[in-house]
């Protein structure tokens, strides 16, 4: 919803076009600051609960090695968020002096939700007790606990997105090409999203385009063709039978009697009686 405000203020969804609107917009830039702080797991914030509870989660029932990814999840979405926030809101303004706070239609609904992205992590906390019940809950139930750590690791994974985000869109203190000049290879497989377009243009779309050029083919000559010869039939058979219709009396007994011929000699092939 901050990103719409942002968009709506700018007119513009490129963020390279963006940057230093945290002081033209006054309520969304905190407000888009709480939610990435909130989606990169910060402790005080909601997605802190969660995201313990996804990890731990993962570590007591999945293998180890879908714990470890949840974890690399987590420091990219922490340095996502905060790279956004930092091209957008941090900087020096680019081409948008004309920016604007949104109207209070769009800026109460952020409220909202920012305070839901604070306050909804302790719902289920001790310190609200039996608050709501156990509605978003099954109720009681034993389960595995998860090691402490688990909540620390968390932490850390936040944070050091957090950091490497402003060491790079920041401060500006680090490269933003720095890994992709000493891994290239990672780099391009990253930008060719792990080559599933070529894959998929190699493999289905050159299918289905042969099988396209078939039908197409099939269409063309067999089924327009025999459309066509059919046509061609009648428009033979009806042209001749209009020929004969020319009300001369001796056409017409010739072609009785060449149609009774026919007929006697259909019935003396197959044996049958025509007297």
């Amino acid at each position: 919803m901050a990103a719409g405000s942002v968009i709506h203020a700018v007119r513009t969804q490129n963020i390279e076009e963006m940057g230093g609107l945290w002081q033209r917009l006054p309520w969304t830039a905190p407000l888009f600051l709480i939610g990435a702080l909130s989606i990169s797991g910060v402790p005080l914030f909601a997605g802190f609960f969660s995201k313990d509870e996804i990890l731990a989660a993962a570590w007591t029932n999945g293998p180890r090695l879908l714990f470890w990814l949840a974890v690399a999840a987590a420091l990219l979405t922490s340095f996502y968020m905060l790279r956004l926030f930092f091209l957008v809101f941090a900087g020096k303004a680019r081409h948008h002096e004309d920016a604007h706070e949104a109207p209070a239609s769009m800026v109460a609904p952020m409220l909202v939700f920012g305070v839901l992205a604070i306050a909804s992590g302790y719902m289920q906390t001790p310190w609200f007790g039996s608050f709501l019940g156990e509605w978003l809950t099954d109720g009681s139930y034993h389960h595995e606990a998860a090691p402490g750590w688990i909540a620390v690791l968390a932490t850390i994974v936040s944070f050091a997105g957090i950091f490497l985000a402003w060491l790079m869109y920041g401060a500006q203190k680090m490269p933003r090409d720095w890994l992709s000049a000493r891994v290239p290879y990672v780099d391009e497989l990253l930008r060719r999203h792990y080559y599933i377009d070529d894959i998929y243009r190699l493999t289905v779309v050159s299918l289905v385009s042969w099988i396209s050029r078939l039908l197409a083919y099939v269409d063309r000559f067999l089924v327009e063709g025999l459309a066509r010869l059919a046509a061609g039939i009648v428009g033979a058979a009806a042209s001749a039978g209009s020929r004969g219709q020319n009300g001369q009396a001796q056409t017409y007994g010739a072609v009785t009697v060449a149609g009774l011929a026919i007929l006697v000699v259909i019935f003396a092939l197959t044996g049958g009686y025509w007297l």
